[in-house]
């Protein structure tokens, strides 16, 4: 059931990318920073619109980028 379940999560994390399903990608915000709705195949938000998802996520690995330059993982 564990295995079930870390694929189905996995799964639904691609298509969320994928399509701009509103959780990770594609939820519409206004201006009070309120989810208000979500824009399906969003734009700038869905791989299958020309978007790029994974953009900025890389915030996470910046304390780490001299270590991982140093290893050559990272230029």
């Amino acid at each position: 059931m564990l295995r079930i379940a870390f694929g189905v999560t996995f799964l639904w994390a691609f298509f969320d990318k994928l399509l701009a399903l509103g959780f990770g990608t594609g939820a519409v915000t206004n201006e009070e920073g309120v989810r208000s709705g979500i824009d399906f195949l969003a734009k700038d938000g869905a791989w299958l619109n020309g978007g790029n998802p994974t953009e900025g996520g890389a915030g996470i690995a910046r304390p780490l980028i001299g270590l991982l330059r140093a290893f050559g993982v990272a230029s």
